[in-house]
């Protein structure tokens, strides 16, 4: 029996779990089952995911991000606020820019607003240049971008965009969601255009400067908010001049601000992350 101390963060409703790698002694425990146990909601914690919390250096951490699922993906923005969050919660920085490593990506965070004892912190996290290549995500097919084209999903042809933000996202413009976008989202995961699986977004356009977004992860299924998601449907959607390239993206547990207007190309999200409880977990 292992005693995992854990410490659970939501940013706007996407909620993680923490264990410290300084603190937590995981030496021959399998990380995948872990995520499994104590992400499972009726018989662990709860949680969208499971993160393993490295320092590096002052004001420089590193992060692996695991599914419910146990499948560990390369990069999780809400995932690096909460660790920003995390870091200077516990005390291990007071610094308000903070770096974060990823596996696939390197992040750097700015705290807006400090936040502690339940409130939350505001963090802007600069998620680096949107790779449009599809042999990035991996996709199937002919040409090099996939931006606001036609797939086949069930039979049926499918209008949508796909790119990395250090993980896979295809993102569909949608009218209205009084459908059933689980489903087709599950259908595009499960069609082989995406052998590593992929993010699936149905973005409404409210206006230019604002839309609605539904996700369904990779690994994780329907959330609450996903900020790569919002990060890639922004970028889909200045791509097509459906939004602006500054964006506030409306999510089921919240809002994130989305910024591409930056001279580097880079994507920037702004969004809460709050620190909920901290607790121990008793692994078998």
């Amino acid at each position: 029996m292992l005693k995992v101390k854990f410490s659970k963060i939501e940013s706007v409703g996407n909620d993680y779990l923490y264990i410290d790698d300084l603190r937590q002694d995981l030496k021959g425990k399998e990380l995948p089952r872990l995520a499994m146990e104590m992400c499972d909601r009726q018989r662990g914690v709860g949680a969208d995911g499971l993160i393993l919390f490295k320092i590096v250096g002052r004001g420089n951490y590193s992060v692996r991000i695991f599914n419910p699922d146990g499948s560990e993906t390369g990069m999780c923005g809400n995932g690096i606020r909460g660790a920003v969050a995390f870091a200077y919660n516990v005390g291990y920085t007071k610094r308000k820019s903070v770096r974060v490593d990823t596996k696939n990506v390197t992040t750097l965070s700015e705290i807006l607003e400090v936040g502690g004892d339940g409130k939350p912190y505001t963090i802007r996290t600069d998620l680096g240049s949107p790779d449009l290549k599809k042999k990035s995500l991996p996709m199937t097919g002919e040409g090099e971008t996939h931006i606001g084209k036609a797939v086949t999903i069930g039979g049926r042809e499918v209008e949508l965009s796909a790119l990395s933000i250090g993980n896979p996202h295809a993102v569909l413009f949608v009218d209205d969601f009084d459908f059933d976008w689980r489903k087709l989202g599950h259908e595009i995961q499960d069609s082989g255009h995406f052998p590593e699986g992929v993010n699936v977004s149905f973005a409404l356009v409210k206006n230019r400067g604002r839309l609605a977004l539904k996700v369904l992860e990779r690994g994780a299924g329907a959330t609450l908010a996903c900020a790569s998601g919002a990060a890639a449907a922004v970028t889909s959607g200045a791509m097509q001049e459906k939004t602006s390239r500054r964006v506030v993206v409306e999510l089921p547990g919240g809002e994130l601000a989305v910024d591409w207007e930056n001279s580097d190309g880079h994507i920037q999200i702004t969004g809460q992350s709050r620190p909920v409880c901290r607790g121990e977990f008793f692994s078998t």
